[in-house]
């Protein structure tokens, strides 16, 4: 019976896989990315730790990026540019997070889908179950009857 259930359920399950809602999480993980991911963010409370910072992060072949630095009471916002290759594995991950966000997605709908319908074949296997229990008993009455009369 479970072999059985298995192969119809399979038959009549729908098509989850939506590549739209997929590349759509793949273009907001990009857009993202080229907001906010490519760069790091620093925050320093004097303007010494800000200049060490700096040298070092410029000899590890970051860049400064001046639109997004600022200076306010007596904080400093540093932002550095990530390199090519860290900036693309960051895009990666991103990438890779929205796919299995997507996957999630898919799966929650696969076992919505599944569960509905299980507790409908179960429903209809338990009234099926009772039916034929019912026509057993009324068998067996029938054949207890017909034996108490025959004495």
């Amino acid at each position: 019976m479970n072999e059985q259930l298995i192969q119809e359920l399979k038959q009549r399950m729908p098509d989850f896989d939506d590549p739209k809602k997929l590349s759509n999480l793949e273009i907001r993980a990009t857009k993202h990315h080229e907001r906010e991911g490519r760069y790091s963010k620093m925050v320093f409370n004097n303007f010494s730790q800000a200049l060490a910072e700096i040298e070092t992060k410029l000899k590890g072949k970051h860049k400064i990026a001046r639109d997004l630095c600022r200076a306010t009471a007596g904080r400093f916002v540093i932002a550095f540019e990530l390199p090519a290759a860290e900036s693309k594995k960051k895009l990666e991950k991103s990438l890779q997070a929205a796919r299995n966000e997507y996957d999630n997605w898919v799966s929650n709908q696969q076992e919505e889908w599944l569960n509905l319908q299980l507790e409908s074949a179960l429903q209809e296997q338990a009234a099926i179950n009772t039916k034929n229990q019912e026509k057993e008993d009324a068998d067996f009455k029938a054949t207890l009857l017909k034996a108490l009369q025959a004495y």
